[in-house]
């Protein structure tokens, strides 16, 4: 977490350069950070995980049709 903050006073500072205002990093603004990066987190840890789970039942459909297609290849020889 404390590089966390460092990027951000970094960005404060670059922020001034540019501006020529000053941005301070509070406490209180930190903690909204870290609460706003934690519901940014859970929000796409959710999307990946159900992308994830579309993924794994596409490859499983994908093997199950594979499967079908060899016992259909045996019953077409015969």
């Amino acid at each position: 977490m404390g590089n966390v903050h460092i990027m951000v006073d970094d960005v404060c500072e670059k922020y001034y350069k540019s501006m020529r205002r000053r941005r301070y990093v509070t406490p209180r603004s930190f903690l909204s950070f870290i609460g706003a990066y934690k519901d940014l987190y859970l929000t796409k840890y959710v999307t990946l995980d159900n992308e994830a789970k579309s993924f794994k039942t596409g490859l499983m459909k994908i093997a199950e049709a594979a499967e079908e297609i060899k016992k259909l290849g045996i019953e077409l020889e015969v």
